[in-house]
Parts: structure tokens; C-alpha cells; sequence
């Protein structure tokens, strides 16, 4: 049976779930702006992304918990448009994080456009799937291949150019897997949290650790790239 609860003469589906997933919300929507407040961040591409990846997965977990908890007032077609809107909000979210990545590992012009082109080629390629495919592990397979191209960027800039931000990426990457095994697991703690709260609320730590990541990333140049071959 479906947990509910009644406030103020509203009733609220699955509604660990839903504050959880507003949570997630709140606390994107709070990273994006601290990457902004520095006026020096803004003219970063890296940091900028990372803000507009923010701002999407918070959409996202908006758009889930509405679902999740107003399913008693909402009929099927405005349930599937929440459910469709979160899992690409969660696509644009990845293609964001993967092009502030590269602008923040990636020093050589040809090698940038070449992970842009395959960006925006990886996008495209999810929001096709998901025109006849809407279950949630897609969105889950699709966070985890952008994972693994962005630990292979941040330790490659690590190694290179000793990029501050690749420590603090790396444990997000690890953070978000770790919620991601949580939720695919089904393991619920109570009747009234259940594997997706408990997803909700690990991967708001992994959040954090992307902002300090993203915070201290700063956009890499051919002249970056020049200094390293010197420095070696």
C-alpha cells in the first residue's frame, strides 16, 4: 500500500518521498546560485555549467516529487508530463555537467570540441530513447556513463595540471553511485522510507561535493596546456 498523509486537508502521496525530493531541489537550486555570487565566476564556462546543471537536476527533483505526491489530484496525462519532464531535466542536467567538465580538464581546442561534440551526441541520443522509454534506470544508466567520462577528465587534469576541483568531483562521482546502488537495491529502512528517500537524501551529500568541486574549477586554455609539456 501506497504511504499517505493528510495536511491541512491535502493529501500527500508517498510523502518521505516528495520531501525528499524537494530537498534535493532546494539544495540545487542553492548550489547554482552560490556559483554564481562571485562575479568572477561568470565569466567561467565551467562554473557557469555547473550552476545550469544545477538548476536542471533541481527541476528535475521537482517535477519527481510533484509526482510522487500529488498523484491523488493529477490526472495520468499531467502524471506522465511530470514523470517525462524530470527524467529530461536529469539528461540536460548530465549534458551541463559533462561541458563544464571538459571546459575544467580540457586544455587542447581540438580535444574540447571533439567531448562537446560527443556531449551534445549523448544527449540527443537519451532524449531519443526516452520518447518510448520512461523508467527511471535509464536516466540512472545515463548519469553513470557521464560519470565515468568525467572521473577520466578530472584525473587526467589532475595528473596535468593538479586541478583542485578533481578531489572533490571524484567523491560526488562516488557519493552519487553509492545513492544510485541504493535506489536500484530496493533496501528500505521503514514502510515510510523507502530506497528512494534514502537515495534522495545520500545524493544530496553527492550534490555537495560537486559544488566544492565546481566552485574551485576554473576554465583550462591551450596555454595551460603548454605550460604542462614544459613542465614535464
Amino acid at each position: 500500500m501506497t504511504p499517505q498523509i493528510e495536511i491541512f486537508g491535502v493529501t500527500i502521496t508517498e510523502p518521505m518521498t516528495t520531501a525528499t525530493d524537494y530537498m534535493i531541489t532546494v539544495a540545487a537550486f542553492w548550489f547554482a546560485a552560490r556559483l554564481l555570487v562571485p562575479q568572477a565566476n561568470r565569466a567561467q564556462l565551467s562554473r557557469r555549467s555547473w550552476s545550469v546543471a544545477f538548476v536542471f537536476l533541481g527541476l528535475g527533483a521537482f517535477f519527481g516529487g510533484t509526482d510522487h505526491g500529488f498523484a491523488a489530484y493529477l490526472d495520468q496525462s499531467w502524471l506522465n508530463l511530470l514523470w517525462m519532464g524530470a527524467l529530461y531535466s536529469v539528461g540536460l542536467a548530465m549534458f551541463f555537467v559533462l561541458v563544464g567538465t571538459i571546459s575544467g580538464s580540457v586544455a587542447t581546442r581540438t580535444w574540447r570540441l571533439f567531448f562537446y561534440a560527443y556531449s551534445v551526441l549523448i544527449c540527443s541520443a537519451y532524449a531519443w530513447w526516452l520518447i518510448d522509454h520512461d523508467d527511471f534506470v535509464y536516466a540512472v544508466l545515463n548519469n553513470l556513463s557521464t560519470f565515468i567520462i568525467i572521473c577520466i577528465l578530472q584525473v587526467s587534469a589532475l595528473v596535468r595540471y593538479k586541478a583542485e576541483s578533481a578531489k572533490w568531483i571524484l567523491s560526488g562521482v562516488a557519493v552519487s553511485v553509492l545513492s544510485a546502488a541504493i535506489q536500484r537495491s530496493g533496501f528500505d529502512l521503514h514502510v515510510h522510507f523507502n530506497h528512494n528517500d534514502l537515495y534522495h537524501v545520500v545524493q544530496i551529500a553527492g550534490l555537495y561535493f560537486f559544488y566544492r568541486g565546481a566552485s574551485v574549477m576554473r576554465d583550462f586554455t591551450e596555454v595551460d596546456s603548454s605550460a604542462s609539456r614544459i613542465a614535464v
